[in-house]
C-alpha cells in the first residue's frame, strides 16, 4: 500500500515542478528561463527568430541567442507578435483565439495550484506514514489530471495550428518546443498519481481487513468487542461466542466431585475400629464410623481427585 502512496507523492511533486516551469518560462532573460517556450518561428533570410511562451515572446538570432523579451502579458496572443501579425491577421484580431489563450492560461494556473496543494496533502504519507482523505483525495487528483489534460489539448491546438499557419508563408519555418513536452509530462505524472493513490487506498483497506480477519475470526460480527471478550477469564458477552469459545461457554470440570453414599450405613463398627468402604475406588482406604451428628449422606472414605485439562471437551 505504502509503495503506491509514495509513488503518488513523487508523481504530484513532479507534476508541480513541471507546471511551475510552464508558468515561469521567459519571465526573465536568464539563460534557463529563455529556453522554456512552447513554439518558435524563424526566417532565415531576415535572420530573425521568435520564441513564444505563456506570457510573452522573445526575439533571437538564427542561432537562438536571445536579444530581448517583451513585457509579460497574461494570456498573450502569439498572433499579435510584431513580424508575425501580418502572417496571421485574422488570428491576431479574433476574440475566439484570445479566449483560447485565456482559457489555456487559467487552466495552467489552476493545475499548478492544485498540484501544489495535493503535494502538501501528501506530506503525512512520508512524515507520519499515514494516508489522508481517502476517496475525496483520489477525486481531487483526478480533477487535477482533467484540468491539465484540457490545458494540454488547448496547447496542442494552438501550437499545431500556429506552426501550420506560419510555415505556409515563404521563407518562414516553425516548430514546437520543450514546454509542450513538459506539459505532456505533467499530465502523465498526474495520471500516475491518480492511479497510485487509488490502488493504495483500495489495497490498504483490503490489507487491513485481511489482517484483522486472520487475527479475529469474529471481525464481521456486529459486536466489535467479541474479539476482546475471548481473552477474559469470564465471558462477559456470552452471545458473542458459541460453546467452547471465549470465557466459559460450557462448564469444564477440573476435578471429580466426591461421591456420597446413597444409603446410610446400618452396620456400624465399634468405635475406633475402621472398616473398608465398598464405594471407595481404593480397597485399602479406611473410614471412621458415623457419629450421631453426621448427615446420613456425608462423604466417607478417601477419593483421589482426577484432574482434566480445561481446554478439552467433556467426554461423553
Amino acid at each position: 500500500m505504502y509503495i503506491n502512496l509514495h509513488m503518488y507523492r513523487k508523481s504530484t511533486i513532479e507534476s508541480f515542478v513541471l507546471e511551475l516551469f510552464i508558468l515561469i518560462g521567459q519571465l526573465s532573460r536568464r539563460v534557463f528561463l529563455t529556453d522554456l517556450f512552447f513554439a518558435a518561428a524563424w526566417n532565415t533570410g531576415q535572420s530573425v527568430r521568435y520564441n513564444f511562451g505563456l506570457w510573452n515572446y522573445c526575439t533571437a538570432d538564427i542561432s537562438n541567442n536571445v536579444n530581448s523579451c517583451a513585457h509579460p502579458t497574461p494570456a498573450f496572443n502569439w498572433a499579435t507578435t510584431p513580424g508575425i501579425s501580418n502572417l496571421a491577421q485574422s488570428q491576431a484580431s479574433s476574440s475566439i483565439v484570445h479566449g483560447v489563450f485565456m482559457a489555456m492560461f487559467i487552466l495552467f494556473f489552476i493545475g499548478c495550484g492544485l498540484s501544489f496543494l495535493l503535494w502538501l496533502a501528501s506530506l503525512p504519507i512520508c512524515c507520519l506514514n499515514r494516508r489522508v482523505c481517502g476517496i475525496s483525495m483520489a477525486t481531487l487528483v483526478f480533477i487535477n489530471f482533467l484540468v491539465m489534460l484540457a490545458a494540454l489539448i488547448l496547447a496542442l491546438v494552438v501550437v499545431i495550428s500556429g506552426v501550420k499557419i506560419i510555415s505556409a508563408n515563404a521563407g518562414w519555418n516553425a516548430h514546437a518546443n520543450n514546454l509542450l513536452w513538459i506539459t505532456i509530462g505533467a499530465v502523465i505524472s498526474l495520471l500516475l498519481a491518480a492511479a497510485c493513490y487509488s490502488c493504495g487506498s483500495v489495497g490498504g483497506s483490503r490489507g487491513r481487513r485481511g489482517r484483522r480477519k486472520r487475527v479475529d475470526p469474529d471481525y464481521d460480527d456486529k459486536d466489535d468487542n467479541a474479539f476482546y471478550d475471548s481473552f477474559l477469564p469470564y465471558n462477559v458477552n456470552p452471545h458473542a461466542h458459541g460453546p467452547g469459545q471465549g470465557g466459559y461457554g460450557r462448564p469444564t470440570h477440573l476435578q471429580q466431585p466426591y461421591q456420597p453414599g446413597n444409603q446410610p450405613d446400618t452396620n456400624q463398627a465399634p468405635a475406633g475400629v475402621g472398616h473398608q468402604d465398598t464405594a471407595s475406588p481404593h480397597p485399602d482406604a479406611t473410614r471412621t464410623s458415623q457419629t450421631n451428628n453426621e448427615h446420613p449422606n456425608a462423604p466417607r472414605g478417601y477419593q483421589t481427585p482426577t484432574l482434566q485439562p480445561a481446554n478439552l471437551p467433556d467426554q461423553q
